[in-house]
């Protein structure tokens, strides 16, 4: 599927209060290849920017941190 065009794919949240800064590590964020997925660092909104071909890749693990 194309979610390419969606706002957002995932949110990461924090149970802390204050101001959090989120980022993505692992396969397509910190990893080969890069800035497949790409985290709003003040939101935690997670968009995706490519379609994932699975013959290529079968999985991405991601850790979001903030």
């Amino acid at each position: 599927m194309d979610y390419t065009d969606r706002l957002y794919v995932a949110k990461i949240r924090s149970d802390m209060d204050g101001t959090m800064y989120y980022t993505l590590l692992g396969h397509g964020a910190s990893e080969e290849p890069y800035n497949l997925f790409v985290v709003e660092e003040t939101t935690g909104q997670v968009r995706i920017f490519d379609v994932l071909d699975r013959e290529e890749r079968a999985s991405y693990i991601l850790t979001g941190v903030a």
